[in-house]
């Protein structure tokens, strides 16, 4: 990437986001021509300023799961050419907008999952159903997931698609999840699998992924550094661990992964779906045991 010193660019003009919030910094982006980023930059914190305001007056409920300001966030998720780069920049000027765009946008998943029951479940959403799919399917693939293969998914919900898909390449998997209410409309699921398919109520951080060749970790769930450390604390070496991830302004629906969640860990594969994948997972091999003194990954 070609890194532009922000005081080397064309000054913008005293109101503008970019001079306000980030003067001081340098913006790693792709070769491009100064005045083209900084009108990105100005015209994206435009875009988001306005779905944030459209999101708090019509937030997610079980009577509006659909508000227009959802598809309007995809869509610019998916289109800004800068938003990978750029997109970071406007998320960090608008940190609490953020935050309430992704509770809601989680908000609205959850609703999704529970309005549709069943071993087979389907989602009205486009984007989410890919995500639990043929995008599951691929993880498992580029994984090295076979039939001598264990694994554990984190954040199963009630709705297990990615569970179901990982089931047909792995000898057995477990879905984990702290919703009690998931666990329960997992059951039917569980008992129907003679064996291959087991949910427990559990939190990541606390479970003991030693018997496990391959564990991953959905999107939708928190503190993913938690769970990686408790990965490194308690994993085989040589686990293989898939971590949905995001960026740029799919932070406003998604948490990214932290970059210094990663010590102990090496990196294998990027994989990347469609083009209605909000998300990418980062394939990663546990390289070995830490000393339990040192088991604080951050920083």
């Amino acid at each position: 990437m070609l890194v532009l010193q922000s005081t080397s660019m064309t000054p913008p003009q005293p109101s503008s986001p970019l001079q306000r919030t980030h003067s001081s910094r340098s913006l790693n982006l792709n070769s491009a021509p100064k005045d083209m980023l900084v009108d990105a930059y100005e015209k994206l914190d435009d875009q988001f300023m306005a779905l944030a305001s459209e999101a708090r007056k019509n937030p997610v409920n079980e009577r509006n799961i659909q508000p227009k300001w959802i598809e309007k966030l995809q869509e610019q998720a998916r289109s800004q050419p800068w938003q990978e780069t750029v997109g970071d920049f406007v998320m960090q000027a608008h940190a609490d907008d953020m935050q309430y765009l992704r509770e809601q946008y989680q908000k609205r998943v959850l609703l999704l999952e529970k309005t549709n029951k069943g071993p087979t479940p389907k989602v009205a959403d486009n984007n989410y159903q890919a995500l639990n799919t043929s995008f599951a399917d691929l993880e498992a693939r580029t994984s090295g997931m076979n039939g001598q293969s264990t694994a554990v998914f984190v954040g199963s919900g009630p709705q297990p698609n990615t569970v179901l898909s990982y089931a047909k390449f792995a000898n057995r998997v477990t879905g984990i999840d702290t919703d009690r209410l998931a666990i329960a409309a997992t059951e039917g699921i569980a008992a129907q699998s003679q064996g291959k398919i087991g949910f427990q109520q559990m939190a990541g951080e606390k479970f003991d992924y030693g018997p496990y060749s391959h564990v991953g970790i959905a999107v939708m769930v928190p503190n993913k550094g938690q769970i990686l450390k408790q990965i490194a604390k308690t994993a085989r070496p040589g686990c293989t661990v898939i971590v949905r991830s995001v960026d740029g302004l799919k932070n406003a629906m998604y948490e990214g992964l932290d970059p210094a969640s990663l010590a102990g860990f090496e990196k294998v594969a990027t994989v990347h779906g469609n083009d209605n994948n909000i998300t990418h997972a980062v394939i990663l091999r546990k390289t070995r045991d830490l000393p339990r003194k040192t088991l604080n990954l951050v920083g």
